[in-house]
């Protein structure tokens, strides 16, 4: 959930690509705020029905730098990925979805 605050780095298009041979994401909006949340905004103008993979991508390239090396995965930074589309991903008539990890096989 995004909380009010103040963002202390904010890059536009930061490129992530580091290796030519593996895709890397270019974050569109790339931010952190006071707390050290990182932030990925992406906009999207066409829907190739791929948008979990993509956020799975953006996503991990987050969570590469949100824990330093030898650090306790309990303190690891927090990471939001919005994205932003003039079209209805899940054609079910809402304005705003919210994905998040779900243990499948227990109730």
């Amino acid at each position: 959930m995004l909380k009010s605050g103040t963002l202390i780095t904010v890059k536009r298009e930061a490129d992530e690509k580091k290796n030519a041979v593996y895709h890397g994401p270019r974050f569109d909006v790339y931010a952190e705020d006071e707390h050290g949340t990182i932030y990925d905004l992406e906009m999207q103008n066409q829907n190739h029905h791929d948008i979990e993979k993509r956020m799975a991508i953006y996503q991990g390239k987050l969570e590469n730098q949100a824990l330093y090396a030898g650090q306790s995965f309990s303190d690891r930074r927090q990471t939001v990925v919005l994205f932003l589309c003039d079209h209805d991903v899940y054609n079910l008539n809402r304005v705003h979805y919210q994905l998040i990890p779900k243990l499948v096989g227990h109730n």
